[in-house]
């Protein structure tokens, strides 16, 4: 173990230094990045349908749609194998982001949405620094 010379104590401070300024860069990045609201969210998902490349899995790269009904049901399909449709619901929670339950087939998930200009970008409530999909509203 070093013994706390002025000298160590010096290098200490720096190295911690250097850590706060990342993880305060860090948390200003996501901080920074701008997801809808609650409202907004609602508003983009209530009886409009979203579409987006699956991003992982055996279906990945197949355009998935989520047709959300105004009284908050939600049916699923891979628009490619769209034989076996997913039905359950959805709702907006308190972090503003959508969240989809299926009954059977699609995976459960909640996602924040980012805009940049009038594009629309879904982030995995698992990763909110990360990127799910581009999405599409219609």
């Amino acid at each position: 173990m070093d013994r706390l010379t002025p000298t160590v104590m010096v290098k200490k401070a720096a190295d911690i230094a250097v850590l706060l300024t990342f993880c305060l860069t860090s948390l200003a990045f996501a901080q920074s990045r701008p997801f809808l609201s609650r409202v907004e969210v609602e508003t983009l998902a209530s009886g409009k349908t979203w579409s987006f490349p699956a991003p992982t899995g055996e279906f990945k790269g197949d355009t998935i749609q989520w047709i959300l009904e105004s009284g908050g049901s939600v049916t699923g399909i891979n628009v490619k194998h769209s034989y076996a449709p997913g039905r359950g619901t959805w709702l907006v929670n308190d972090k503003a982001q959508l969240c989809v339950k299926f009954f059977r087939i699609f995976t459960d998930r909640c996602v924040g949405v980012l805009k940049n200009g009038e594009k629309f970008t879904m982030v995995d409530s698992n990763d909110m620094d990360g990127i799910f999909a581009e999405l599409t509203v219609q």
